[in-house]
C-alpha cells in the first residue's frame, strides 16, 4: 500500500490517501483503499441518501443525449 495526494470526495481539500498499489500489481488499477473522505462531517454527507441522488443525477446528465 502506498499514500499519495488525493481530494476529498465531498469536499475537494486536498488529503492523503491510502491507495491499494501503484496500479501495476493487481487489478484494482491503483484506487484507494477506502473512500477519499476528510472528515467525519463529510463522511456523513458522503453517505446520506441526498449526495447519492445527486452524484446520480450528475451521472445521468453527463451521459443524457438529446433525440
Amino acid at each position: 500500500m502506498s499514500k499519495e495526494k488525493g481530494y476529498c470526495d465531498v469536499c475537494s481539500t486536498e488529503i492523503e490517501v491510502t491507495m491499494c498499489c501503484s496500479g501495476h500489481e493487481c487489478g484494482c488499477m491503483g484506487l484507494p483503499t477506502e473512500p477519499p473522505i476528510c472528515s467525519e462531517k463529510c463522511y456523513d454527507i458522503f453517505m446520506s441518501e441526498e449526495y447519492r441522488k445527486e452524484k446520480e443525477a450528475e451521472k445521468s446528465i453527463a451521459f443524457f443525449i438529446p433525440k
